[in-house]
């Protein structure tokens, strides 16, 4: 199976608070996203894709610093210094992907994969392993593990005043179980 996709996108974002401070950022992008399925056998799948963003950032900001997270307070519009920039950026972000999964037994599904994130305005890449476990305890009932490291780009303020952030990571655990109680009504936790 192959499933491709693509997609453009504007955002504008316009703040303004008295007559000198003002935030002024607009957003151009398109991405792309293709993935391809493969079954060679009925207890293994195989996926592999890529992604691709370009955004184009225009920004004109004279405004406070915004709040940064253990702040023991936030910004103060009339004793901070005002951040003051005028520009644009582009940022360029490409991703691959792969991964497999197999069923030992019906009853038991295991994925294993990987996720390589190149953000080429700061020149980073990243690769991120996960993985899953979901057994099928009886019919409608399962649960589920799964653990990977998931990153993205600096949030898009700082991205764009400073240019050599690295990408923000976590890595991210799941335990869970699924009930399904009616066809169409699922209940998870």
């Amino acid at each position: 199976d192959v499933l491709m996709s693509a997609s453009g996108y504007t955002d504008t974002n316009h703040i303004t608070v008295g007559s000198d401070r003002f935030l002024r950022l607009d957003r151009d992008g398109v991405a792309t996203r293709t993935e391809v399925t493969w079954d060679p056998s009925r207890k293994l799948r195989v996926a592999v894709g890529g992604e691709t963003d370009l955004t184009r950032t225009r920004f004109d900001i004279r405004f406070t610093r915004p709040p940064r997270e253990g702040d023991p307070r936030g910004p103060n519009f009339t004793q901070d210094a005002l951040i003051e920039a005028t520009g644009s950026n582009t940022s360029r972000n490409v991703a691959l992907w792969s991964s497999a999964t197999w069923y030992p037994v019906p009853e038991l599904e295991l994925t294993g994969g990987a996720r390589v994130d190149s953000y080429l305005r700061n020149q980073a890449t990243v690769v991120q392993p996960r993985g899953q476990a979901i057994w099928r305890v009886a019919d409608g009932s399962s649960l589920r593990a799964g653990a990977g490291l998931y990153t993205r780009p600096p949030e898009h303020l700082d991205q764009g005043l400073q240019p050599e952030l690295e990408p923000e990571r976590v890595v991210q655990t799941t335990v869970a179980a699924e009930q399904r109680l009616l066809p169409g009504l699922t209940v998870q936790a």
